[in-house]
């Protein structure tokens, strides 16, 4: 009684407490099927009687003067209603490193389980056209991240990043992944912008090989 290209479902509200407090909450569903028990939670725990698949949860941001702290934590799955094997994201951002502005600095973290992104029923689990609807890392996966940005005085802005990776975690052959890239953004007209970096990474596969990338990419943005 496998699924394909099952139906998906989600609902977000935000509130703000304080100027300085943000919460969300959100639940998405992928559904095998649809009734009133999705809108109570009381699905079956497993087997042909399970109606759909959860990620749900909660994330909240605090701005302090100089620094927001932000984090999320949420449930693949469920169990008795509650959501469960969890996964979470927590995050610093310095929107004014410089008394003017003109840098800023975000570091954060992400881990997922090895239950994520996937379901024994809803074969394609959570993607579309192949391609994760979330954090690219997949599952089982921890994440470092970490980016700088100087803002210049026309207008532009100059960015480094960096971003490590560790795959498979639970496995043997835990792969390990490592990014570096600069990137470079300019307005040409009103609302045209050109977007350029450069990029230079290396996956580790956990077997004495390892492969190695460049990238380098330009694109337009309209913002309208």
């Amino acid at each position: 009684y496998e699924k394909d290209h099952a139906p998906f479902i989600g609902i977000r509200v935000d509130v703000m407490p304080t100027d300085a407090l943000t919460i969300g909450l959100e639940r998405m569903s992928m559904l095998r099927k649809f009734n009133k028990d999705w809108f109570l939670g009381d699905n079956a725990e497993s087997g042909e009687a399970e109606g759909w698949n959860d990620i749900a949860g909660l994330d909240v941001r605090y701005r302090f003067p100089g620094v927001q702290i932000y984090g999320s934590l949420y449930g693949e799955d469920q169990a008795h209603a509650f959501p469960c094997e969890d996964a979470y994201t927590v995050g610093l951002y310095f929107p004014q490193l410089v008394q003017d502005g003109s840098w800023d600095l975000r570091l954060e973290g992400s881990q997922t389980n090895t239950t994520w992104y996937g379901h024994w029923v809803m074969i394609n689990g959570w993607t579309y056209k192949d391609d994760i609807m979330g954090d690219w890392i997949g599952n089982d996966a921890r994440k470092y991240y970490a980016q700088v940005n100087h803002y210049l005085d026309n207008g532009d802005r100059v960015g480094l990043s960096f971003v490590r990776v560790d795959m498979n975690r639970s496995a043997s052959d835990t792969r390990k992944l490592s990014e570096v890239q600069v990137d470079y953004s300019t307005k040409l007209q009103d609302a045209l912008y050109l977007d350029a970096a450069i990029g230079y990474g290396k996956l580790d596969n956990g077997n004495n090989t390892s492969d190695k990338s460049k990238r380098v990419a330009a694109d337009l943005r309209w913002e309208f």
